[in-house]
């Protein structure tokens, strides 16, 4: 987990930073939605970025795949966290089943997606 720090932005938002940037900011009207998704109510878009892993990159070592999900002021609205196993990761590829963890700004869990195992020759 990642320390988190507060700083003041020049408009009196306080907001959270750490180290992937500075978090979106709470909105101040409350909705009846499930707890975490209300950041989607204020964003018309997102942007996934994912993160690059050195190892990957120069072992060709799968590794669980990271994404951090902005607005287009590029604030982080969650961040995407891949669960799965060493070997799905590294025989299976692009078919392998894994979970994926949505996070908000204190790390708690807003959404989980599954995708099972994807068969390429059906």
């Amino acid at each position: 987990m990642l320390p988190l720090f507060r700083v003041r932005e020049t408009a009196g938002v306080e907001t959270q930073r750490n180290a992937d940037g500075i978090w979106i900011p709470q909105p101040a009207h409350r909705l009846t939605c499930p707890p975490g998704l209300e950041y989607l109510s204020v964003v018309d878009h997102v942007i996934i970025q994912q993160k690059v892993e050195l190892v990957e990159a120069f072992t060709g070592f799968e590794t669980a795949n990271k994404y951090s999900v902005k607005n287009s002021l590029g604030q982080l609205v969650y961040v995407a966290v891949e669960e799965s196993n060493c070997w799905n990761r590294n025989c299976c590829g692009a078919n392998r089943p894994f979970g994926m963890k949505i996070l908000d700004n204190r790390w708690t869990e807003v959404m989980y997606l599954y995708r099972p195992l994807k068969c390429d020759c059906c």
